[in-house]
């Protein structure tokens, strides 16, 4: 027998015995285990998760202007107390 045809024949045998609604679940499933476990190894984050973090990130950037804003202006206000004191 050619090997094709013992190919052939195995695929028709597989396709008798076992009904490819049933393999198509199981391979769906075996794929999304795999992308699954190989996501996790390249340490990658949700969409969801990365959204919170830039939440996080642009309130945390508004704050430190403000707390910079405050710090100049301290500074601008000690800064004309020393020259009114100074002779």
């Amino acid at each position: 027998m050619k090997p094709t045809r013992i190919i052939e024949d195995v695929i028709r045998r597989v396709h008798e015995a076992v009904p490819m609604e049933e393999i198509g679940e199981d391979l769906r499933r075996n794929v999304a285990e795999a992308v699954g476990a190989a996501l996790a190894r390249m340490d990658v984050v949700t969409r969801e998760e990365l959204d919170a973090h830039l939440e996080t990130l642009a309130d945390t950037q508004a704050r430190m202007e403000a707390l910079q804003e405050r710090i100049e202006a301290i500074e601008a206000g000690s800064s004309g107390r020393n020259a009114d004191t100074d002779p």
